[in-house]
């Protein structure tokens, strides 16, 4: 059975029951509420009564329904971000009521492993643009015959074009060697049996300089390999890594870059 409250003109208002067979009794409250208010059961069930004041309009997406300074009255606050963020990040405020899954500072982000197997460069990107520190990883890598095996360049946005002042030594005999001219932060010269393990570590000193430490070891010489240090001037921050090998493609190794912010 329906109750059916026609209008003063036309149309009407039906309210219809469930079909089982229970009674229920709903006791309205005294009074009319407040704007906004919601209407629920009390303590004692089947007695209404005017709950919490939800606030007017939609709000945004993927914003959170909170009380306000006055208990009881709700209002939208933070929007969370879309997606669920990775193992071991935090929910981090921008101050305007937004909101991204961000990393916990010192702890290191490892991006995907790059082969350079038949490549003659690999470019990562990715790196975060807040990070301090930079690490750059190669493992098992064999460049063949070439003049110049392995190169190491950076840059923001594009390939770097400042100047990075490098030194070191080379199979142990010291060998200060300058790469302004060609932008990188290291480079190796190779031949067909050396396999190179290592990594160059960048350290950011301010907003536009980074300290350069670098150390490969050849893999089937003892005590062959490289290793110094130098400095940087020029991008505020850096967000990829190239590993280039002229005409020449690689015939093993892989590159893995991670960063610290």
């Amino acid at each position: 059975m329906a109750l059916r409250l026609n209008g003063s003109n036309t149309g009407y208002v039906e309210l219809d029951v469930p079909a089982d067979a229970g009674s229920h009794t709903l006791i309205l409250p005294d009074g009319g509420g407040t704007a906004h208010q919601v209407l629920k059961n009390s303590a004692t069930a089947g007695t209404l009564e005017y709950g919490v004041t939800l606030p007017s309009g939609n709000g945004s997406a993927h914003q959170v329904l909170k009380n306000s300074a006055t208990a009881g009255t709700l209002e939208y606050g933070l929007a969370l971000p879309s997606g669920n963020g990775t193992s071991g990040q935090y929910l981090q405020s921008d101050g305007t009521g937004g909101s991204s899954w961000a990393t916990p500072a010192g702890a290191l982000t490892w991006l995907t492993e790059s082969s350079l197997v038949s490549q003659t460069s690999v470019l990562v990107t990715g790196i975060s643009t807040t990070a301090q520190y930079i690490i750059i990883a190669l493992t098992s890598v064999n460049a063949g015959n070439a003049t110049e095996g392995i190169r190491v360049r950076f840059g923001n946005g594009s390939l770097e074009t400042g100047v990075v002042y490098a030194y070191g030594v080379s199979d142990s005999v010291n060998q200060t060697y300058s790469n302004n001219d060609d932008k990188y932060l290291a480079r190796w010269s190779t031949s067909t049996a050396e396999i190179y393990d290592g990594h160059i570590v960048l350290t950011r000193m301010s907003s536009s300089s980074w300290a350069i430490s670098q150390t490969l070891g050849k893999r089937n010489q003892v005590g062959g390999g490289t290793y110094g240090g130098g400095l940087y001037v020029g991008t505020d921050f850096i967000d990829r890594v190239q590993i280039a090998n002229g005409s020449t493609t690689y015939s093993s190794g892989a590159v893995r870059v991670g960063y610290i912010q």
